[in-house]
């Protein structure tokens, strides 16, 4: 379907380009040509005043100079002196004889529409311009005068052949044939380029179809089968009347994470915003996670400033599921007895929450794609609690807070990924002004000793760190 829209798009506009560059291209030569015919006439019709004057000012003409006019200027030349022909055999060789060219155009002169005649009154010059073909087609350009030479009168008759079409018109063709390729593979490519992120949605959206159709496969399934004891086994129903409970839960879960994927796809899902105390919904989100860390071997720590932090606006129930969404990922994809941990910073107009692992981190290529729906960067594990939609939803709903949700690296291992949310109007000056106001009470508490008891238990803590690992 896309090659043929992708074929459509290029011939389309391959047309529209074409008619549109035919269109300038035969204005320019139809410009050209007549531009070249109009230079050619101004030319002739000097080379014309000019054996005039020569005519009226010379009483003798000289054969030399009869020959050398015609093979200059390509033309036949006819002189009449008083009516009386100027024998001359010519110089210039035409495919229709000399004299019969010579006596049609007279004889068209004289009855041309403008009644030019070849008058004996030499009071009364005239002349007459006129296009007339010789016996094998070609094009003679005449131009019959009659003017006055002292008390006579002479008359002459040129037969100027006319300059064959230029080449412009095959060269116009031969390049427009030549243009309007190059503009169908130019549309080609283009076409290619722009139906490429179409081209991705419609595959992603094939993969997400698939995957889900198989999320979904596994704990119908399980229910089906289990349903199927429960009728042959009526005494075991209480047990598996339970594992039917979980999968239902489980399948509710993940139609839950479509939803909202489905909902931020279709730009309908909405949040509601209101004022967050954002020092408050950490403590309380490490004190509900806490025990299931304990459950797990693991210890999840709080991590906040000394000042309190600026306020956010949010829908809290969705900006806690973002953050319970990081921590179970932490709680999976790392070892038991290490410590992860819930903070917070501020940065600018941003406050920034994050969790930290000491696992063991993401490759470069892996901090992207762990975002992508049903992505797991261990393909080895088997828990179905995870369905790899997690960091999808949290994703979402990030961007849905006016928010961004990144990962990075943990130093010294490990990850980090960060929730940056925009501060509440007002809040972040307060909390701004707040912390320069407590660092300049403590640097006046402080005192000399006061001042290096920072640095002092920073190496402290790292040296504690390297015995640790040295263990």
């Amino acid at each position: 379907m896309l090659k043929k829209l992708r074929l459509r798009l290029a011939l389309l506009s391959a047309v529209l380009s074409s008619i549109v560059l035919l269109g300038l291209g035969v204005v320019t030569v139809l410009l050209l040509e007549a531009s070249r015919e109009a230079q050619w006439q101004t030319s002739h019709r000097e080379l014309m005043d000019e054996l005039e004057r020569f005519l009226q000012s010379e009483n003798a003409v000289s054969l030399a100079w009869l020959e050398q006019q015609e093979q200059d200027n390509q033309m036949v030349l006819g002189i009449q002196d008083a009516g009386n022909e100027l024998r001359f055999q010519g110089a210039y060789l035409t495919q229709t004889p000399r004299e019969e060219l010579l006596a049609r155009a007279r004889e068209i002169a004289a009855e041309s529409d403008n009644r030019v005649v070849l008058s004996r009154n030499p009071a009364i010059p005239k002349s007459v311009e006129f296009e007339m073909k010789g016996d094998a087609g070609e094009k003679y350009l005449c131009d019959v005068s009659v003017f006055t030479v002292k008390s006579s009168f002479r008359s002459i008759t040129t037969v100027r052949l006319l300059p064959r079409e230029s080449g412009f018109w095959l060269w116009f063709a031969g390049f427009g044939a030549l243009g309007v390729a190059l503009l169908f593979c130019c549309g080609y490519w283009l076409s290619g380029r722009a139906l490429r992120p179409v081209q991705q949605a419609n595959l992603r959206q094939a993969e997400f179809t698939a995957a889900a159709s198989h999320e979904l496969k596994s704990p119908l399934a399980s229910i089906r089968a289990l349903s199927g004891e429960i009728m042959a086994q009526p005494e075991k129903a209480a047990g598996y009347a339970a594992t039917i409970d979980r999968e239902c839960g489980r399948m509710a879960r993940l139609v839950s994470d479509l939803l909202v994927l489905s909902g931020s796809d279709a730009k309908t899902w909405q949040v509601k915003l209101e004022p967050l105390e954002t020092d408050l919904l950490l403590i309380e989100l490490q004190e509900s996670m806490a025990p299931l860390a304990r459950q797990s071997g693991h210890r999840l720590q709080l991590a906040l400033p000394e000042t309190a932090l600026p306020g956010i606006r949010g829908d809290r129930q969705r900006i806690e599921q973002i953050l319970t969404v990081l921590i179970s990922n932490a709680l999976s994809y790392t070892p038991p007895d290490t410590t992860i941990t819930l903070g917070a910073r501020v940065l600018g107009k941003t406050v920034r929450l994050y969790v930290a692992d000491e696992g063991p981190g993401l490759g470069k290529t892996e901090k992207t794609r762990v975002f992508e729906r049903f992505y797991r960067a261990d393909k080895s594990r088997t828990d179905k609690s995870h369905f790899g939609l997690g960091l999808s939803v949290a994703k979402e709903l990030a961007a849905l807070h006016a928010g961004r949700l990144w990962a990075e690296d943990n130093i010294p291992h490990g990850a980090v990924f960060v929730l940056a949310l925009p501060a509440a109007d007002g809040a972040i000056h307060h909390a701004a002004r707040q912390q320069r106001d407590a660092e300049k009470k403590g640097k006046r508490r402080q005192g000399f000793f006061g001042r290096i008891r920072r640095p002092v238990n920073a190496v402290k803590g790292w040296m504690q760190r390297c015995k640790r690992e040295e263990k």
